[in-house]
């Protein structure tokens, strides 16, 4: 198992990664995981890290319960359904006024279901893989924020993503559940390389279960992400994203080598599809 230790901030001078149409697929292993709060701390490092000319969006996917926008503190003037009616017809200024300015975070764009969650009776997950190319089309990377039902809908977005950042904590049900996900990515034939396991919440009492979470998942690497419950509910109570909040703290350390690591997924995932590109133009032109 390849654990990933929290890294220094990078210096302002430090080359950034370009990256275009990426999709991160952030997904909890059970319910109250934390999964929300890290792809909005997740999605406010990458906004940080890429370039001012690249943004970097949040697309909330939980219909019933978009809880981004709230910890965002962010009223949205237009929402994901207006995309999801227009999906056939979707136009780049219709996609640019659904992403919505985060006040705290200038490059980053947050695009969420109604917060009434009306879009859970009127929508499903299906229609979002319509509307999808055209979001990511404008957007350096998209983090997804996923809901938790496995079905075919959640297959198919899990099929797009280049990276899906699965979060599990040190307790026995998320141990379990997050044994049953890796069993559903093995039985989807995805590779190792496009898993990664963000342990989140560590460094509670529970020393036991923590040595058992790091030793049950040798085949993936291991993101260890801080137990850090009062700094971030007094960043959600302001609606700013703890790592813009405490920049220098444990947490957000731990989200850049998190963001670090995803990044790094993504330029290797393109290398690949660019050389697979090639090889299939070249053999065609032998041909």
């Amino acid at each position: 198992m390849k654990v990933l230790m929290p890294l220094s901030p990078p210096k302002e001078t430090a080359a950034r990664a370009v990256m275009h149409n990426a999709l991160v697929g952030i997904l909890g292993s059970k319910g109250g995981a934390g999964a929300t709060t890290l792809a909005v701390n997740l999605s406010a490092t990458l906004a940080r890290l890429l370039p001012d000319e690249n943004p970097v969006s949040l697309l909330d996917a939980n219909f019933q319960q978009p809880d981004a926008a709230l910890q965002l503190d962010c009223r949205p003037e237009h929402s994901l359904t207006e995309l999801l009616i227009r999906a056939h017809t979707l136009e780049p200024q219709i996609v640019d006024a659904c992403k919505n300015v985060v006040d705290s975070c200038q490059n980053l764009r947050l695009i969420t279901a109604a917060l009434d969650g009306s879009a859970a009776t009127r929508h499903d997950k299906g229609e979002l893989l319509t509307c999808l190319p055209a979001i990511t089309s404008s957007s350096s990377v998209t983090v997804l924020d996923l809901p938790r039902t496995l079905d075919k809908s959640l297959v198919m977005l899990l099929d797009l993503c280049q990276v899906i950042v699965l979060v599990v904590e040190p307790n026995i049900s998320s141990i379990a559940a997050t044994r049953r996900w890796l069993e559903a990515f093995n039985d989807l034939e995805y590779p190792a390389g496009k898993i990664i396991l963000a342990a989140n919440r560590l460094g509670s009492k529970a020393r036991l279960l923590e040595t058992q979470l790091s030793s049950s998942f040798s085949l993936y690497p291991v993101v260890r992400i801080p137990n850090a419950f009062k700094s971030i509910e007094a960043s959600q109570i302001e609606g700013i994203p703890s790592v813009c909040r405490n920049p220098r703290d444990p947490y957000a350390k731990s989200v850049l080598a998190l963001s670090q690591e995803t990044l790094l997924r993504l330029k290797v995932e393109a290398a690949e599809a660019g050389y697979q590109s090639h090889t299939a133009r070249t053999t065609g032109e032998a041909r």
